[in-house]
């Protein structure tokens, strides 16, 4: 009996193989209907870059004295310039960007008892803004 079901099975195959094929050949003969993709404004630049520039605001005992006098900290993307975090800002908050400082922070080792790990650096931006101009930083980013 074990030599009839390999017959079996080889015609099983066959007939599968022949779906298959005709099913490619359908698909083949329907031309692809090409599609326009819109782009949201919020991706397309000029340089048409992904804008998604401002990771977060960076809230710190230095950051908040420094609030007082029209700075703010940000977490920015690594490969953000200083033209596209000024911007970023004014969209977002509808401020008036007077400068932009950008610095890159270390990375720190931790340890904990016999484990030793590390926090990850980032890339900080201290945007100044114009005379009489504040943030609300409790304004959600995305």
């Amino acid at each position: 009996m074990g030599i009839l079901s390999i017959f079996k099975k080889d015609k099983i195959k066959l007939a599968y193989i022949e779906k298959r094929s005709a099913a490619k050949k359908e698909t083949q003969a329907e031309p692809k209907k090409e599609t326009a993709v819109s782009v949201p404004a919020a991706v397309s630049s000029a340089s048409g870059r992904h804008m998604q520039v401002l990771l977060r605001p960076v809230i710190t005992e230095k950051s908040t004295l420094l609030n007082e006098q029209g700075q703010y900290s940000f977490a920015v993307r690594t490969g953000a310039t200083k033209q596209e975090v000024g911007h970023e800002v004014s969209r977002i908050y509808g401020v008036k960007v007077a400068g932009v400082n950008i610095m890159k922070t270390k990375t720190k080792k931790r340890r904990r008892g016999m484990i030793e790990g590390k926090v990850s650096g980032y890339r900080k931006a201290i945007v100044r803004l114009n005379e009489g101009e504040t943030i609300d930083l409790t304004k959600d980013i995305k």
